[in-house]
Parts: structure tokens; sequence; C-alpha cells
């Protein structure tokens, strides 16, 4: 934990620059991870170490170009909501094998049911009782509806976007169903051609 004034960007840093964690890492308030001087600042989680933060998580990246949180090996966690420019996932042809194209993906998409829903509280749910990450609506009388997909739907027929977490929770990865939606679009496309040429 240091406070300078920055010598490049004449800001005040009250911040902590640089955390490596080895082992676990439990955090009140709100941490700021501020990378506007030179130095950089990171915040580094190895192996399968915790890092635990009770209140807000702010990374902020500057002139460095570099990334300010890296989580090398596990899981990242998140109760509420995560808000960012842009989120990108790697998808590089380079680093991939065995492609081959997703087969029947309208076929896919109907067995697939859009849906709203309200988030159990915890004290509603023994699930939720024992994985805080889980949305707390406890004393919010109005809570906000959701919309998404239900995970047991999704992985009887794209078992590949559901993963498990320990306490046999499953979760969605929404952005790979994507891939699924080009190809259903295709399909229809192609008999919508067909109809029209009749």
């Amino acid at each position: 934990m240091s406070c300078t004034t920055c010598p490049t960007t004449n800001c005040t840093c009250c911040h902590v620059h640089n955390v490596i964690i080895d082992n676990n890492l439990s955090v009140g308030n709100t941490t700021t991870l501020n990378t506007c001087c030179n130095t950089g600042g990171a915040l580094t989680i190895n192996s399968t170490n915790t890092a635990q933060i009770s209140g807000d998580l702010v990374v902020i990246n500057g002139t460095t170009g570099q990334s300010a949180l890296s989580v090398s090996a596990g899981d990242v966690s998140v109760a509420e909501n995560i808000s960012c420019q842009q989120l990108t996932e790697t998808s590089d042809s380079r680093l991939k094998t065995n492609v081959v194209a997703i087969e029947d993906a309208l076929s896919i998409v109907q067995k697939m049911n859009g849906v709203r829903f309200n988030w159990l509280a915890a004290e509603e749910n023994e699930a939720a009782t024992a994985n805080p990450a889980l949305p707390d609506n406890v004393g919010n009388n109005a809570r906000p509806m959701h919309i998404g997909l239900i995970a047991q739907e999704v992985q009887s027929v794209l078992p590949e976007v559901v993963c498990e977490n320990k306490e046999g929770q499953l979760s969605v990865a929404y952005t790979n169903i994507v891939a699924v939606l080009v190809e259903a679009v295709k399909e229809l496309t192609v008999k919508v051609e067909q109809l029209q040429s009749e």
C-alpha cells in the first residue's frame, strides 16, 4: 500500500499496486488496483487459492496496456453484476483442433425454452445458502425479473455449454450458444429459400 503522486498522470494513488496471493485473501470494504503509474498494478491469484472480497473490486488499467487482474487457475464467482466496456473470449483458430460443423442446430434450439424468472433468496434455497456466490434477494420486496434458459434443459441438448460447480449447481456459457443460433439461422434460410422457389 502506498500513497504517491504519479509523475506520468499527476494522479495521487493511495491504492494497492501489486498483490500476489499464494494462500487465501479476504477483503472487507473496497479494494482498488490502480495501474495509472508506470510501475503498473496487478492482482494475481495463484493455483486454487481464494480471493474473497465482500465489498467492491475496482480494477483500473491506465497507460500500461497490461492486464490488471489475472487468475492463473480456478474459477471466479461473482454474486451480482459484472460491468465492462467489452468482454471477449479466446477463439483463435490456431488454438483449436477437431473442429466440426454443428448439425441439426434448429432442432437443438427448439428443445430449449427462454423463460422469465426470479432468483430464490438464500433463505429459501438450501443450495443457495451453501453457496454465497448466488444472488441474495433477502429484504428485497420487489425482486427484479430476469430472463434466461434452464441449465438442465440446455444440458440435455448442449452439454458442452453447461458447467457444474462443487456444490452441484449448474451454470450456462450463454455466449457459446451463439454458434448454435448462427447455424440455426442458416438452416432456416435454406428452408425459406426452398419455399420461395416452389
